[in-house]
């Protein structure tokens, strides 16, 4: 399965979002970045979340189409960003 995140989600995306994952767990996902430019707390902590959850369901967490600007916060508040892949699966 795979899933677009919009640039700079809302409150109202994140939780859409989340339910997507939920809807997801358990089967390899892949989250598309492509369009995020602007990355948020609620984002990060989102992601580090599912990848967290897919880890430990032994499933695959992909993703995709990071962009230098998405890359370049993570780099800036310290975030590895290795800690957003569970290529477990």
């Amino acid at each position: 399965m795979k899933i677009a995140v919009p640039d700079y989600p809302t409150l109202s995306d994140l939780r859409a979002l989340q339910a997507q994952f939920a809807s997801s767990r358990r089967r390899d996902l892949e989250i598309d970045l492509t369009e995020v430019h602007r990355l948020g707390a609620l984002l990060l902590q989102l992601l580090h979340c599912a990848a967290e959850t897919w880890r430990a369901d032994g499933t695959k967490l992909t993703i995709t189409g990071m962009t230098e600007s998405f890359s370049k916060t993570l780099d800036l508040v310290g975030y590895d960003k290795k800690s957003l892949q569970a290529n477990i699966g």
